[in-house]
């Protein structure tokens, strides 16, 4: 594993109390967000090329607005 994975892997452990016990627990939901918003970040100093064809601009879809879309990333 990378150090930016582990970085990230490290802000998803959180202490909780289970029957009196405290135990270490993993979110997995937080740890994929921030995964996507990393990749989002990345993607966004990238421009998107648009090519003209015939005269009429086809429609592109920005990377960061297609990766939101499949995995449903809301704010």
């Amino acid at each position: 594993m990378n150090k930016h994975l582990r970085r990230l892997e490290d802000q998803c452990w959180e202490e909780r109390i289970v029957d009196g016990d405290l135990i270490w627990y993993f979110d997995t939901e937080r740890y994929a967000k921030l995964i996507l918003l990393e990749v989002t970040n990345i993607l966004s100093t990238y421009r998107l090329k648009v090519d003209f064809i015939d005269g009429f601009e086809y429609n592109c879809v920005h990377p960061i607005q297609a990766i939101e879309k499949h995995f449903r990333v809301e704010e």
